[in-house]
């Protein structure tokens, strides 16, 4: 039976796919428990009650007296001798009756659904409705929608879910369902999305210095074509008409793949609190709400502000060891093409410096059979080669190490000898930085400089995002994401790189040398917090020069009065 209402729902969304769908209004018999006055009949206005659905699976069934109401009159005290209350609103104008009033209210819309975060197990999704609804989703392997969330607790206007524990590379659907305050469930269009597949980031686990980290994000960036690969002559190219370009708006599947170093020890230990059973998991929340969600997986945010305490009574309930010390290491983060930060740009995909990007073809694309796929960026050539477990053809393609706007030139050929080429623009931008001011060493040659500052970038620091709250107070972001970390450290380079969603962020910095610090307010508008942190300025080399000085000067005026003595 629910298989065929999934169905109906189905098909009812293909058929009206940009509206939302909505039980047909009802009535319900009501045992009203309280002395209330009722709406003026034909104004249009409406009241609350608090009431006992005399029928209806959600209540069990109650005995009613059955009542009679004239507008504007006062509801007579009633009682009910089973059943639950809930406040319900009633939008009925033609009070008088039998004591059958309507209980269907006003149609909640949903708006603004998102679906971002994906990664190969989980994906978040995000959605407005405009009046309050609680919500939940109905989602599965293609269009199955046999799973189904938990109920959200309250009614609200933004709602959030992540779904974990997802197969890796395959195509989920999901139907959104929302229960307004009449009771009435109201459901979407069926959305979908798909899992990332599981990439091998290719790593020589080599550090890479930036020759100069200090740029202007904010300027025009260079263009950098592609040198004209030469055609072998006996090559024909497919007709305009007929080419991969002209039929699709999106050729290639992309993903970034971007370095990220993190505290190992944090990592494992996210692994070991998905195996813990659901009672120690419950013991744990009890001992610090939130720390675990409902998929078992340990909330970074919430860890970072545990006390001594409470780390000591949780490795006393989990048997897990919360070490205090940090193991840095170099993982990948996996994102998609961050195409609407790309077109801010003028391009077509986006990416940092010195990272991966994972070119995938779909080869149902293909009319004719493949001799060879290249993608050139910056006159490198790499081929993308068929898995034949997907049938996709894939390659990995390293990203240049500057800030640019980039030229991407994908050539396909064909067994038949034809060929065609497929062009796209990539975006770098450029990491941000932490580090501190200085003043220059002194040069006697040149002593000028000594009063002039230089930037030194500061490896190995630990950063956390903090994001301003509408109250007006701070916490640590999260974005509860298997593929996302905060705190991270910065690499060789100094340098480091947040996806957020836009908004006020700071950091709070922690460095070995510098001790602590907590940036100025950054306004976050095109997604990416990269800005250059300065975290303390340093001028002891002009303290020192000071006081150099000034002993020189008092040994020079000492001399002089000794010899007018």
């Amino acid at each position: 039976m629910k298989k065929n209402i999934f169905i109906f729902i189905l098909a009812l969304s293909l058929i009206l796919p940009n509206f939302v769908l909505a039980v047909a209004p009802s009535s319900e018999s009501f045992n009203i428990t309280g002395g209330e006055v009722m709406p003026t009949a034909g104004s249009g206005s409406s009241e609350n009650f608090q009431v006992n659905l005399s029928s209806g699976s959600e209540t069990g069934n109650p005995s009613s007296e059955s009542f009679s109401v004239t507008g504007g009159s006062a509801v007579p005290n009633t009682t009910s001798d089973s059943g639950q209350t809930e406040t319900t609103g009633i939008t009925d104008s033609t009070s008088g009756g039998s004591g059958t009033i309507p209980t269907t209210g006003g149609v909640v819309n949903l708006l603004n659904v998102k679906i971002f975060n994906l990664t190969t197990s989980s994906v978040k999704i995000s959605f407005e409705t405009d009046n309050l609804a609680v919500a939940y989703l109905h989602f599965g392997e293609n269009i199955q929608l046999n799973l189904e969330t938990g109920k959200e607790d309250s009614y609200l206007l933004n709602h959030n879910f992540v779904l974990s524990g997802l197969k890796v590379a395959t195509n989920y659907s999901f139907v959104i369902y929302l229960i307004n305050r009449q009771h009435n469930e109201i459901f979407s269009q069926v959305f979908s999305f798909k899992t990332l597949p599981i990439i091998n980031f290719v790593d020589n686990n080599t550090d890479i210095q930036a020759d100069n980290p200090f740029l202007d994000t904010n300027q025009e960036q260079e263009f950098v074509p592609v040198k004209t690969t030469d055609v072998n002559k006996d090559l024909v190219p497919v007709d305009s008409k007929d080419t991969l370009e002209a039929k699709y708006d999106n050729v290639f599947d992309l993903y970034n793949i971007t370095p990220q170093y993190v505290d190992k020890n944090f990592v494992d230990l996210v692994e070991n609190f998905k195996n813990l059973p659901k009672d120690v998991i419950d013991n744990v929340n009890a001992i610090k709400a939130g720390l675990v969600d409902n998929f078992g997986v340990l909330q970074q945010n919430i860890y970072e502000n545990l006390s001594s305490d409470e780390k000591k009574s949780i490795e006393e309930v989990t048997g897990l060891v919360l070490s205090s010390e940090n193991n840095i290491e170099k993982v990948s983060i996996t994102v998609g093409d961050r195409k609407e930060l790309a077109k801010l740009f003028g391009a077509d995909w986006y990416s940092l410096p010195d990272s991966q990007l994972f070119f995938s073809l779909d080869s149902s694309l293909l009319i004719k059979k493949v001799s060879e796929i290249t993608v050139n960026i910056e006159n490198n050539n790499y081929s993308l080669i068929k898995n034949e477990e997907s049938g996709n053809y894939e390659g990995m393609v390293t990203v240049p190490s500057l800030s640019a706007k980039y030229e991407v030139l994908s050539r396909i050929t064909y067994e038949d000898g034809t060929y065609e080429d497929v062009h796209n623009s990539l975006f770098v931008d450029n990491y941000g930085h932490i580090y501190v001011s200085k003043s220059a060493n002194f040069d006697w040659s040149k002593p000028w400089q000594f009063f002039s500052k230089t930037k030194n970038t500061l490896a190995n620091a630990k950063i956390v995002l903090e994001q301003k709250n509408e109250d007006g107070t701070w916490s640590i972001w999260s974005q509860h994401s298997d593929n996302v970390y905060n705190p991270v450290f910065t690499d060789v380079s100094g340098r480091f790189a947040f996806f957020v969603d836009n908004g006020t962020y700071r950091l709070h910095v922690y460095d070995s040398k510098y001790g602590e610090f907590v940036s100025k307010d950054y306004q976050v508008d095109r997604g990416v917090f990269n800005f250059d942190v300065e975290v303390s300025s340093s001028n002891s080399h002009l303290l020192y020069f000071s006081l150099t000085m000034f002993i020189i000067c008092g040994i020079i005026l000492a001399k002089f009065f000794l010899k007018k003595l």
